[in-house]
């Protein structure tokens, strides 16, 4: 199976637990890409339309800077919940057939462009793929 393929696999395995430790990131996940949405929204009306009014500029970029700001709580949220060992990382080694293997937050920075995902530690839910 070709990566993009297990990758789209993996993607369909993200759920939501209802574990309360992480209802956190859960919240700041939720938001961003609320923020995300509208963003790219906002973006689409700017091409259909060929101009952009300076009142709309002044939106886009607040909402931007507020998404970006969304994207870092983010991922601050995610690499606390890693230390603390409330999520378990696994790594799938595409060059042994996905093998899944359990890695600590030190290995996880290491491996660039691998496939890894990020657990409930309690409830084992697939939460994130962090390629």
């Amino acid at each position: 199976m070709k990566k993009q393929e297990y990758l789209a696999s993996l993607f369909e395995e993200n759920k939501q637990c209802s574990c309360d430790y992480l209802a956190r990131f859960f919240f700041l996940e939720e938001k961003f890409n609320e923020l995300e949405n509208f963003c790219n929204d906002l973006q689409d009306c700017f091409f259909i339309l060929d101009k952009i009014s300076s009142e709309n500029k002044k939106l886009y970029e607040q909402k931007n800077y507020e998404r970006r700001g969304f994207y870092n709580k983010l991922n601050r949220e995610l690499n606390l919940l890693i230390k603390k060992g409330k999520l378990n990382l696994f790594y799938y080694n595409d060059e042994n057939n996905y093998e899944k293997q359990s890695i600590d937050y030190k290995q996880g920075k290491k491996l660039k462009d691998k496939i890894i995902i990020a657990s409930c530690s309690e409830c084992i839910q697939q939460i994130r793929v962090l390629q």
